[in-house]
């Protein structure tokens, strides 16, 4: 293993836990399973960041996977540090718009996929899933206007 050969090299343990979530991944059915990959990968992701904590990816990895562990309170402060070293990447802004519609503040998530979407060339390989994902934010936008614009519902009948 890569870290064990250069237990300094942060991105031997970076890439240890994308394999580690790799492997959560494969065991999406058996979610004990997939808890203790994702749970060991956070631990190689936050030895990547105490080696070089500037990096805004490795920041990504270790909120993104508290969001998976359904830690939101958690992934919040590692997003704010991915933000602050990784403002104008494309992935940040796309992962945290992610992250800010998982928890139902889709308004906030329009406001990223945005630039996402922008800073990705119109032949971006990954530029029509984050329109996708920004279409799923505007429609539940939409939606959540159209319940505030319905009419109340009636009040239930008395019981006889």
């Amino acid at each position: 293993r890569a870290a064990d050969a250069d237990p300094k090299n942060h991105n031997a343990w970076n890439y240890w836990g994308y394999a580690e979530t790799g492997s959560a991944n494969l065991f999406a059915e058996v979610p004990v399973l997939q808890m203790q990959f994702l749970k060991k990968s956070l631990d190689r992701f936050m030895v990547a960041h105490r080696l070089y904590p500037q990096n805004a990816t490795i920041s990504a990895n270790i909120a993104r996977t508290f969001d998976r562990l359904r830690r939101p309170e958690d992934a919040a402060q590692w997003w704010e540090k991915a933000l602050a070293w990784g403002d104008g990447s494309r992935l940040i802004h796309w992962w945290y718009a992610d992250h800010l519609f998982s928890v139902g503040r889709y308004a906030e998530a329009r406001e990223h996929y945005w630039p996402a979407l922008h800073k990705h060339s119109p032949s971006g390989w990954k530029r029509p899933q984050i329109q996708e994902s920004l279409d799923r934010c505007e429609k539940a936008l939409k939606e959540i206007e159209a319940r505030k614009k319905a009419p109340p519902a009636p009040a239930p009948a008395p019981p006889q």
